[in-house]
């Protein structure tokens, strides 16, 4: 059997590096493939593996390799989860799922970054996204293993679309698989009034990390803290506007956003084409709406969700957390205070602020003013201090960032009494500010009065609807029937004409027949 055979057999690209790999495990391919187990179990499959993948030594392999032979990502998480943006798979379930142990994730993401900047966006490949996830995986099977962390869950929530797609969703287990799903137009009005951090488009020097210093005011920072993501996550910065292309940055939402993330089936509106993509090995999905984890419903959905997948049910002491709604600090916290015995508080008028350079940041003790559904509260309960502290809201926890900075502060009583009043100060600035988003927060019946003035938008929407809520309109066609936004639309759009955009969408095709 030749390497060219082989490649065709697992669909491998021809390549002096792919040549090269496959030459390498040669003597391991050719048996394999000829065994009857390749034959009955896998040679069927549209990536089949090239070298067994049950007697593989996942922890030992080269990733690059193992994407080359079309292994499996090791199925080492406890459940995958899938669904589109703003369903609160970026908010909410991260904060329930760590109150219930389940403290880390793992990801595909659209971009190649794991902080992702606008400085450094670009966008990942399908063989970029394995490699870096099957790495993930095996680390934080490890922390498992050792008992620092109880689970940990794939969540897919991101459409890696290239030319390798459909190898990259073949390689995942989805047979243990959560999927969250919310009214259409919900998700519209979500996503076009997405909130950010305003430092994620700064970049970062050397010697001045993201934080708060004790000598500035927590009440003046935060009035220009969140800014608005009318645009995606796609424009450079600049130091003097803050945004490339002599932009200003958002500072409240834009209704006609709507359109961008519309277009944007990489983050919304890829339910059906996931599906599709996982379908191979999905066996059984948990179907949810985001409805369910809000309120007084949600206690008992994490509950079902713990037994269906196997990790710690909700305790009854933290009911009155699964009834907090976890997205209004998730971009205000957590919030790291870097705290110096040279640093006046910034209620002191008349001390000189210090300045902040690489010598203050490296002594200065580091605190972190967070919330409880940070999942390091439950992977390193004993850097919780929270005790010391009075704080706005019991929602609010406070993380001292190492064993090191305890002892110190510790030993600095003067210190710890200036970092008391920041805090609690710092708290009741961060709870006034979410009050002030909550009120710039867009209404499903803004986004209804959009598509009612653009009718191409609509045309839009029904077109992509098709793909996004296939396995809704199979499965579950009363999940439809109750969307009441959505019902709505279909009233506002029931005499338009179809619309086929299955050639080009926002630079790349789609089509509900191309998966």
């Amino acid at each position: 059997m030749t390497v060219e055979q082989i490649c065709q057999i697992g669909k491998v690209k021809i390549s002096d590096e792919n040549i090269a790999i496959i030459n390498q495990y040669k003597d391991y391919i050719i048996p394999w493939l000829s065994s009857d187990e390749f034959k009955t179990n896998y040679a069927k499959k549209e990536f089949p593996p090239l070298i067994n993948p049950a007697k593989l030594d996942y922890e030992g392999s080269d990733p690059a390799h193992a994407w080359v032979l079309n292994l499996p990502l090791p199925a080492f998480y406890d459940f995958l989860v899938f669904g589109s943006h703003a369903v609160g798979l970026h908010g909410a379930m991260i904060g329930f799922f760590a109150l219930c142990g389940v403290t880390r994730k793992v990801m595909a993401l659209r971009g190649a970054a794991a902080n992702l900047t606008a400085a450094n966006l670009t966008d990942a490949s399908s063989q970029d996204n394995y490699e870096r996830m099957f790495k993930e995986i095996i680390n934080l099977n490890k922390l498992k293993q050792t008992g620092r962390i109880k689970h940990f869950y794939l969540q897919l929530s991101d459409l890696v679309l290239d030319d390798d797609t459909k190898k990259l969703y073949s390689l995942i287990d989805a047979s243990s698989a959560l999927h969250i799903v919310r009214d259409p137009i919900s998700v519209l009005k979500g996503v076009a009034a997405l909130p950010h951090r305003a430092e994620l488009l700064k970049v970062e020097e050397d010697f001045v990390p993201f934080g708060m210093f004790l000598h500035q005011d927590p009440f003046a920072h935060f009035s220009k803290h969140i800014f608005y993501m009318n645009h995606g996550l796609t424009m450079n910065t600049d130091k003097q506007s803050g945004v490339g292309e002599g932009k200003e940055m958002d500072f409240l939402p834009d209704i006609n956003s709507a359109e961008w993330w519309l277009l944007n089936y990489e983050q919304t509106f890829h339910d059906g084409i996931m599906y599709q993509l996982l379908a191979p090995s999905l066996k059984n999905i948990k179907l949810k709406q985001t409805t369910d984890f809000i309120g007084e419903k949600c206690f008992e959905s994490m509950c079902e969700l713990a037994d269906y997948f196997g990790f710690e049910r909700p305790k009854q002491s933290d009911r009155w957390l699964f009834e907090k709604r976890v997205s209004d600090l998730k971009h205000l916290t957590p919030m790291i205070l870097y705290a110096h015995e040279s640093s006046p508080l910034y209620t002191e008028q008349n001390s000189k602020a210090p300045e902040i350079n690489k010598e203050l940041v490296e002594n200065s003790i580091k605190i972190t003013l967070t919330t409880r559904f940070d999942g390091m509260l439950y992977i390193l309960p004993e850097l919780d201090i929270s005790s010391l502290f009075e704080l706005a809201d019991p929602i609010f926890a406070v993380r001292i960032e190492s064993a090191e900075d305890a002892l110190k502060l510790l030993k600095s009583p003067e210190l710890l009494a200036k970092i008391k009043i920041y805090i609690k100060d710092l708290s009741q600035a961060l709870l006034k500010q979410a009050k002030i988003e909550n009120t710039k927060k867009l209404k499903e019946n803004d986004v209804l009065a959009w598509f009612e003035k653009y009718p191409k938008m609509r045309q839009v929407m029904s077109f992509i609807m098709k793909q996004h809520l296939l396995l809704l309109r199979t499965h579950k066609p009363e999940i439809i029937e109750g969307y009441k936004y959505y019902q709505e639309f279909l009233k506002l759009s029931k005499d338009d004409e179809p619309l086929d955009l299955s050639s080009e969408l926002n630079g790349k095709s789609i089509s509900v027949t191309n998966f």
